[in-house]
């Protein structure tokens, strides 16, 4: 018997969403943001989408310099490896934008145990404890005239 799998996380419009979250995989424990689907094969498909096909993009464009006639040898080299050379730039930008998507979890999360523990992870909590406000005497705060109100009634 197959044990069953939990369902996907609800996105913010409330439906549920193809792709596992940052959130989602560490509320599972799970660390590893690099899953694969092996069902489909997305892994390897990816791995020929990023690498493999701007590669013979370039190769053909330097098989069109050496071997195609002299009218359209450089527009050939010119075409494809441009082509080849613009997937590979849209795959490192778009893998530049999604690790500024992992920054941004990772600074939320500190910013979270800042807001529960009252000092950043990378702290130790003495050094939280000795960083305390000196106000000068008489200096009102919400507290003290909240205080004061109720030592008048």
């Amino acid at each position: 018997m197959k044990p069953t799998a939990e369902p996907r996380p609800l996105c913010e419009h409330g439906k549920r969403s193809r792709h596992i979250t940052g959130k989602a995989l560490r509320a599972t424990g799970t660390r590893d943001l690099r899953l694969r689907d092996s069902r489909i094969g997305y892994g390897s498909n990816m791995f020929a989408v990023r690498y493999v096909l701007p590669a013979i993009l370039v190769a053909a464009g330097f098989l069109c310099l050496a071997v195609a006639p002299e009218s359209t040898r450089l527009e050939g080299w010119a075409g494809f490896t441009g082509a080849g050379l613009s997937i590979l730039l849209l795959n490192v930008l778009y893998r530049i934008g999604v690790s500024g998507d992992a920054e941004r979890d990772t600074e939320q999360e500190q910013r979270d145990f800042f807001d529960r523990h009252g000092h950043w992870p990378d702290e130790k909590p003495a050094a939280a404890e000795s960083r305390r406000w000196n106000l000068p005497e008489g200096a009102a705060t919400p507290e003290s005239e909240a205080a004061d109100e109720r030592r008048r009634r």
